[in-house]
């Protein structure tokens, strides 16, 4: 059974991902030294990242296995952005109940701490 891409990275560590250009040097469009993406590691990644030489050889053909790929939907392809903060989120909540939470925090500061600001 196939994860959704965002259970995958609520459920991902820093260990299941990978820094890296492989997605923008396979697809032609790299961009400057030092840049790159964190993305979850899939077999596309672990098979094809750092063999820069040989991609460049079998560039047509990655670049047809990628496409097939995202048409697809599949994760053992596709890049997925995991992004910096990957293994720090712990759960995934709509966005109403996150703020409900923050705006209670807030109210709970106010109640606390309004004779400091009256001052």
């Amino acid at each position: 059974m196939r994860l959704p891409r965002k259970r995958r990275r609520n459920r991902a560590r820093l260990s299941d991902t990978l820094r890296t250009s492989l997605y923008d040097q396979v697809r032609g469009a790299p961009f400057p030294a030092g840049i790159a993406d964190r993305v979850l590691r899939n077999q596309f990644n672990s098979t094809w990242e750092g063999r820069t030489l040989e991609i460049s050889a079998l560039y047509s053909d990655l670049q047809r296995v990628l496409e097939a790929g995202a048409q697809a939907h599949d994760p053992s392809v596709v890049d997925i952005s995991a992004g910096v903060a990957v293994g720090l989120i712990s759960s995934l909540e709509p966005a109403g109940v996150i703020v409900q939470r923050i705006v209670s925090e807030a109210e709970e500061l106010l109640r606390q701490r309004s004779a400091l600001l009256v001052r």
